[in-house]
Formats: structure tokens, sequence, C-alpha cells
């Protein structure tokens, strides 16, 4: 991974990165190298089976800017839909700002855009604004021509969110479904179907596009509605200072899915914790500077004097609890040693069949649940 930020390095361009840093307000100007896109494509093209790509991609979350654009275009070139959905749920949660959203074109999703839609359905369904994006930006890119569906429109038209970047690309959407599919996206617009803003920004850019005919923009300058009230600050202004929707930060964890055979290993958290009494799998918070996998391995040596092979990465995934936020980093080891409940009062290696036996904290239940399918409705903590 380190050769492949010296490589990002060595095509840096500070003037380059002043102005891309301009363009993306909510990201600290440190983290952006400042790497131009055609650089970062003949990159990934030129790294696409080297053996440090595989290190790179479990280095979830990345430090730069160029990193995360450079992880969107190794998954933009994977063909297989269940691989590209395994890696869009680790990496989605990691993306903080419209640019590495928009460069996510996924080659496996073009190929199988009607296989794709569960997932893409649950991508707008999300709490995190850039997955939320992303979900409308796959159904305006794959979803307006030959796979066509009312229920798109539906889907886009139905999400509520503050945030600019979301109602941006729901605009983008309407403004672009207006110049493929004008008579059936027009009553979104005559029937008042969208919120103001939405509604007035679709108008503003399908006025702005030359796919749509001078007759068709003076009707759509007709339907401009009064602007609403400023109430406070703006989801833009409060996304600049890196503040979404009122939302705290969240805590970065690493945990680890350690399998032996068949089984997988919880711990109990001690009584005297948070969440004590309940089961969880090991990991921990990423110190300042690290990788989820380096935390991870730091850690599990921590927690269970053991050290661990990381396989590969399974999920990212954001879960709010009363106190907070917590953004965990999902990775499948296997054990090196036997380990020990150096910081929790019980460990046991379950068959993941077995889980919904156990109150897991529900975090972890969630992840349980990404990981091996739905566990029991008996698992309630």
């Amino acid at each position: 991974m380190n050769d492949i930020l010296s490589l990002l390095n060595e095509q840096s361009e500070l003037d380059y990165g002043d102005f891309t840093a301009k363009l993306i307000p909510n990201i600290p100007r440190q983290s952006v190298l400042g790497v131009r896109l055609p650089a970062l494509r003949a990159m990934a093209k030129r790294l696409k089976n080297a053996p440090e790509k595989r290190e790179f991609l479990l280095g979830l979350p990345h430090a730069f800017h160029e990193e995360n654009l450079l992880h969107a275009l190794f998954i933009n070139a994977e063909k297989e839909l269940p691989a590209a959905i395994a890696a869009l749920r680790g990496f989605l949660p990691c993306v903080n700002n419209w640019a590495v959203c928009d460069t996510l074109r996924p080659e496996a999703i073009k190929r199988h855009f009607t296989e794709a839609l569960p997932f893409i359905f649950s991508c707008i369904e999300s709490a995190h604004a850039y997955t939320v994006r992303f979900g409308i930006l796959m159904l305006m890119t794959y979803g307006l021509t030959d796979d066509f569906s009312i229920e798109f429109r539906e889907k886009t038209a139905a999400v509520s969110s503050s945030d600019y970047y979301v109602n941006m690309m729901r605009a983008w959407y309407f403004a672009t479904a207006l110049a493929f599919r004008y008579d059936y996206t027009l009553p979104y617009l005559t029937e008042n179907r969208l919120d103001a803003w939405t509604h007035n920004k679709s108008i503003q850019k399908a006025v702005e596009s030359f796919r749509i005919s001078a007759e068709q923009k003076e009707f759509l300058k007709t339907l401009k509605r009064a602007a609403p009230k400023k109430a406070g600050r703006t989801a833009r202004e409060a996304d600049a200072d890196g503040i979404k929707n009122n939302e705290r930060p969240p805590l970065d964890v690493a945990a680890a899915v350690i399998r032996r055979g068949e089984r997988v290993l919880i711990c109990r958290r001690p009584a005297h914790k948070a969440r004590g009494g309940l089961w969880e799998f090991p990991g921990g918070k990423l110190e300042a500077g690290e990788t989820a996998r380096e935390a991870l391995l730091r850690e599990c040596r921590e927690e269970l004097d053991a050290d661990l092979a990381v396989t590969r990465h399974l999920t990212t995934l954001t879960h709010i609890y009363p106190d907070l936020t917590v953004r965990l980093f999902v990775f499948e080891c296997e054990p090196k040693g036997e380990p020990k409940p150096l910081e929790h009062d019980a460990l046991e290696f379950v068959l993941p069949s077995e889980l919904h036996k156990y109150a897991l904290c529900d975090a972890d239940r969630e992840t349980a649940e990404q990981v091996f399918g739905k566990l029991s409705e008996n698992d309630k903590a």
C-alpha cells in the first residue's frame, strides 16, 4: 500500500490540489494530493493485477482523496456483480464527497443492472448521504433507457433529505429524466411531487440542457415555485464544516469475523463496560494514522493475545447508538494461536446459524446479518 501512495505522490501537483480542494469544501486541503483523473485511470489499469492492490483495498479508511478515487476505479473495473456489491458495501460508507461518489460507475452494475436493483434500492434507503447519492446515480446512469421503470422515479422522488448533495443528485436525476422520458417525468413537476428546492433545481438544470427543446424549456420555466424560507444553516453550509444533518462524526472501529472451520468467534463484554453482558465480534477503535486493518491486528493482540491472518474485507457499516455513532470496518480473519479473554469475560466459537441465540450488540447483529444473512427474530438485545 505504501508503494501505491508513493506512486500517487509522484503524480501530485500542488496547483491542481489547490484547485480540487476548492471544488470539495467538506474535506480538508491536506487530504488532497492533486493527482489528475487520467493519471489515476492509467494507474488503476497498470495495477489491476498487482499484488499490492489487495492490501490497498483492505486499507480502509484511506487518508487521501486520490486513494479513494483510485479505490473507486478498481471497483469500476470489477465485472462480477457479487464481488462488485461486496466491494461497494465496504467502500460506500467511506465516501465523503461528491467527486468520489460520482466516479463510481461499476462495470458489473452496467452489465447486470436488473440483478443489481435490490442493492441499488438499499443504497437509496441508507442513512449515509453519499450512499444515497450513489443509488440515485445508478438509476440515472443505467435506468433511463432500455431498463426504464416508473418505480425508479418513485424511489428518487420519495427520498427525504436535508443534505445538499443528495438533493442535487435528485435534481440531476429529474432533469436527465426529462431529457430521456419527458412525458413520464413532467407530472412530477406539474403535480408538485418534489420539495420546492429540488423541484426548482430540476427545472434549472433541465433548462440548461441541450437535450430539452426550446418549447419544453419555456413551459418548464412557468412551473417554478416560490423558494422555501431559509431555516437556519443550509445542508451545504453544515457539510462544509464537516457536519451532515447535525449528526455527530462516527467513531471508526475495526471488527474481526474470526473463523475456525465453520464457526466464528464472539466475545462477551464485561458488565462494567457500556453494553456490558452483550456479545460482539472482537476489535476496537482506530487510532490516529491507523488503517482499519492495522487497528484490527493491534486490538486483537491486546484483547485476545492472538495474531490474525486477514483474508478479506467483508463490509463497512454505520450504526447509531443513543450515545455514539460507530462506523465498522469488518474483516474476515483466521487466528494464529488460541485466543484468550484478556478484556472480555467469555469467548465462544459458534456456528453462524446459532448467532440468534446470543444477545449481540446492535451493531454486531447488523454485521452478522450483512455477512451471514437475516438472523432469527429472537436475537434482540
